[in-house]
């Protein structure tokens, strides 16, 4: 899913524009047996209620791609991908059966989930409007439904003691709080929003931290979320400092990241620029990479990645400021500005030099100009 398709669903969890169905809930106690079950038409909820419900679903959709928010897709050969999930939504979230077996797959993973915890579950149904060219909605114009189930996994726990005032009593006294369910620490939207329509073969994960819920992702999808973009952003920068430190000039250095930014200039799509090994291959031969680092760059690689995985081209450099460190010095400079950074050699010293063709600032105070050597 593309951000302003996750953008799309994300309304449906405001009260104005809520098509919810139903809810499920299986509250899970800490010896990991399921407790107390939820089931309810989802408008015949309080108000309150159906809002903090909604905020959870919502929370569920935020985030960054490659971050906490992560698209499953199923190789052709996997078979159980969502399938758990798909009988939920087959059956509106109405059949008990479904459901706690449903329950009962999370409930493998549940050395995952320390301390209590509730498995919620919302079944909803989006008429899709029709899009203008210049991808202005037309609501009166539905071209299809998309009709998908939520699931959050939230822990429950019990809010900190407080002091409070006991009207029987007419005191105030040490008061302990009920249970609560807190944030979601775990959501899938199945299927995926693809390109505006239901993809049974795609899923949408929110992970409020790495890793969490990895084993009941396994379970359910018979795959793996794989690494953040984070982790592919440190994993690429020790491939880089592998094969190219203390082998390559500044000069060389600068190109290989002045290439790549470049790129992601021209690039004018909407998906994110996607780098494969072949990509960052070319980058470095085109910047004058020797064959011996070349063939060293290939070992790495497959050391750290596989030879399909593809790298986010904005998540691995800044496109907006290449960083240069020395000793005593950190240099922030805007890829407009690469070109003006060099390293001069005099008097038997080596210099990290910035043309200055405008104006000059230390700490926001502007420097006189002046012609003086």
């Amino acid at each position: 899913m593309k951000k302003r398709e996750i953008a799309e669903i994300k309304k449906q969890f405001k009260a104005t524009e809520c098509s919810i169905t139903r809810l499920r809930g299986c509250y899970v106690n800490p010896d990991g047996e399921p407790e107390a079950w939820i089931n309810k038409p989802f408008m015949s909820l309080p108000e309150e209620e159906m809002f903090k419900y909604l905020r959870m679903g919502a929370d569920c959709l935020r985030g960054k791609l490659g971050d906490k928010l992560h698209n499953l897709a199923a190789e052709p050969e996997n078979l159980e991908f969502g399938e758990k999930l798909e009988w939920l939504r087959k059956t509106r979230l109405k059949d008990d059966e479904v459901f706690e077996d449903f329950c009962a797959k999370v409930m493998e993973s549940n050395r995952e989930w320390v301390g209590g915890h509730i498995i919620l579950a919302m079944h909803s149904v989006y008429d899709i409007p029709g899009v203008t060219n210049d991808g202005i909605e037309m609501e009166d114009a539905s071209e299809s439904v998309y009709e998908y189930v939520m699931v959050c996994i939230c822990p429950v726990a019990r809010p900190i003691p407080y002091i409070g005032y006991n009207e029987d009593k007419h005191v105030f006294e040490r008061t302990v709080p009920p249970l609560a369910i807190l944030g979601p620490k775990l959501g899938i939207l199945y299927p995926a929003f693809n390109d505006r329509r239901a993809d049974p073969h795609g899923a949408l994960v929110f992970q409020d931290n790495p890793n969490t819920g990895n084993a009941t992702i396994k379970g359910l999808f018979n795959c793996s979320i794989g690494r953040t973009d984070k982790q592919k952003k440190e994993a690429l920068e020790n491939v880089m400092q592998r094969i190219l430190s203390g082998r390559s000039e500044f000069w060389q250095l600068k190109d290989i990241y002045e290439r790549i930014i470049n790129r992601l200039l021209e690039w004018n799509k909407e998906d994110d620029l996607m780098l494969t090994k072949k990509d960052i291959r070319a980058i470095l031969e085109e910047a004058g990479a020797a064959l011996e680092t070349l063939e060293e760059f290939d070992d790495i690689w497959d050391e750290f990645f596989g030879e399909e995985e593809t790298l986010p081209a904005k998540k691995i450099v800044d496109e907006k400021k290449l960083k240069v460190e020395t000793d005593g010095a950190v240099i922030n400079v805007k890829p407009s500005g690469l070109g003006k950074v060099t390293v001069e050699h005099a008097n038997g010293e080596k210099y990290l030099t910035i043309q200055i063709t405008g104006r000059t600032e230390v700490n926001g105070v502007p420097v006189k100009e002046t012609d003086k050597q």
